[in-house]
């Protein structure tokens, strides 16, 4: 069982564990390169799951620490998509992409 832990708040991070096991850990702020950086560890859920050759499909559970939810849905609103889609999975891929879509400028390739 591959279980996905997600720290959103204060010095955000992410870690996988495997069969019970801590297989990769990493704070955001580490891949950042800014102090105590808070928000979505967009960039250590990549980590981790690059480490271990993961995709996010392949992962069964997402762990989140808290109340603290840095979304545009409280925390309460956000478990239940959870329960209406039935799929963690799904729901976290949407929630991340619209999560990472704010905090990307996105330049077509011509511009570039």
């Amino acid at each position: 069982m591959k279980i996905l832990g997600i720290n959103d708040g204060h010095n955000a991070a992410a870690c996988l564990y495997e069969d019970g096991l801590l297989t990769a850990a990493i704070q955001e702020e580490r891949l950042r390169r800014v102090k105590n950086w808070a928000g979505m560890p967009t960039e250590a859920i990549q980590t981790v799951l690059n480490l271990r050759g993961y995709s996010l499909n392949e992962i069964d559970f997402v762990a989140m620490n808290g109340r603290y939810a840095a979304y545009p849905m409280t925390r309460e609103q956000l478990m239940e998509a959870y329960r209406r889609t039935n799929d963690v999975g799904a729901t976290v891929r949407r929630t991340l992409r619209r999560k990472f879509n704010q905090l990307v400028k996105w330049t077509p390739i011509e511009a570039a």
